[in-house]
Formats: structure tokens, C-alpha cells, sequence
């Protein structure tokens, strides 16, 4: 959108001034996006100040995620530690806390991953706790910013297992398997199992066993 002329009110000029650094964020043309923000920002007459202060570490964690910009991390993480240190700032200070959480899984993703996997297999996890352990495993597994680890050997379980479902790699599920012979990798071998595979009446006899040791017991003695 095209700048207001100076006959407008200040409020309408300075939703104005937001409103086209935003088209810059969303055209992805993030090194005019940050100037415009950083210019909202510093002035104390905008209502949009706060929000533009927020936006720039946005930006800054765009370039870095979609532009390969690594420079920009350090730069964001700066920003979202201010916001998250302001009391006054409300729900921004607790998104620029998530969005910390995210740098911190952008810079180091196995141990972002071996955190959220020992979070995945708590017996009795609290309610809210797994749900936004769940969004984040989430995230983890479907952005383009964590491929590369993804692609690595030997990680975290839960999400080696989800990932072994969604490519139906019947091959390494029967490999982990029987070297933990757990009834998730069981249960993928099995799904991923054909009739004439040599390991296929392993594994059904292998399911067999353990339908019979979870029947109840007078069930298990007509047996």
C-alpha cells in the first residue's frame, strides 16, 4: 500500500506506516521489512511500537530459517530476549519466549530432539505439557529448517519411529525391532510385513506371544 499524504491523522499514517512494513514481512523482502519495523519501533507516538519491536526479531528469524542468514540468529535471539525480559509486553513476552525455544532447536537440533523425545515417553505426562510437547515434535518433523537432522543416523527414537511409519521402511523397523524388540517397532514391522518375507512368521508369532501375556488370566488358562 502507498504512504498517506500529510492531510491524514497521525493514528491513520502511522497504521499506515505498519501496514506496509508488514507487506514487506509477507513479499518476504525482509531487509526492507526490518527497517520499516525498527523505524516503528523507535517511535514513542505509534501505537504499534511494542508490536514492531517483536516484528523485527520475526524478520530477523525469517531471513534465518528461509534465507539461510545465520548472522541473523544471534541478532534475533537479542531481540526476542528483550521482549521476553519486559513484564509490560503481555502475550509477546510469552511468544518471544517460544520463539527462543525455537532458536535454541535451530542451533541445536539433537539436543532440541533428545529433549522433546524423553518429554514423548514420560508414562504420565501433564495434559498441557504433552500438547505443546506435541506441537513442537510437530513442527520439528514437517519444517524444512530441521531436514538436515532429520536425514541423520541414530535420531531420537520417537521421531525415528514416526519417520520410519511415514516412509513405510519396513526394513529398518524390523532392524530396531530386534534390537529392542518393543511393541512400537513391532507393531511397524508388522504393518510393513508381507506374507512371503522371511521374517514375517517371526514376527506374527512374536504378536502371538504377547496377545496371550496380556489376556486375562482365567482366559489364559482355556487357552
Amino acid at each position: 500500500p502507498a504512504a498517506l499524504g500529510g492531510s491524514a491523522s497521525p493514528l491513520a499514517r502511522a497504521d499506515r506506516d505498519y501496514q506496509i512494513a508488514a507487506a514487506h514481512f509477507y513479499a518476504e523482502d525482509f531487509g526492507e521489512a526490518e527497517q520499516r519495523f525498527r523505524a516503528i519501533a523507535a517511535d514513542g507516538h505509534s501505537p504499534w511500537q511494542r508490536t514492531s519491536e517483536y516484528m523485527v526479531g520475526r524478520t530477523l528469524l525469517r531471513e534465518a530459517s528461509l534465507q539461510n542468514k545465520a548472522a541473523a540468529i544471534p541478532l534475533a535471539r537479542q531481540q526476542f530476549a528483550k521482549i521476553a525480559d519486559d513484564h509490560s509486553a503481555g502475550s509477546l513476552a510469552d511468544s518471544a519466549r517460544g520463539l527462543l525455544e525455537h532458536l535454541d532447536a535451530m542451533e541445536h537440533t539433537e539436543a532440541a530432539m533428545a529433549s522433546l523425545s524423553k518429554r514423548l515417553l514420560l508414562p504420565k505426562p501433564e495434559p498441557t505439557a504433552l500438547a505443546d510437547t506435541l506441537g513442537q515434535s510437530t513442527y520439528l518433523l514437517s519444517s524444512d529448517t530441521f531436514s538436515q537432522a532429520r536425514s541423520k543416523a541414530g535420531i531420537a527414537e520417537p521421531f525415528d519411529w514416526v519417520q520410519t511409519l511415514e516412509s513405510s521402511n519396513g526394513a529398518h523397523a524390523l532392524q530396531v525391532w530386534r534390537q529392542k524388540r518393543s511393541l512400537p517397532w513391532l507393531t511397524l514391522a508388522l504393518m510393513n510385513a508381507k506374507g512371503k518375507d522371511p521374517a514375517a512368521m517371526e514376527l506374527i508369532g512374536e504378536a502371538d506371544r504377547l496377545s496371550l501375556t496380556h489376556q486375562p488370566l482365567e482366559q489364559r488358562r482355556t487357552t
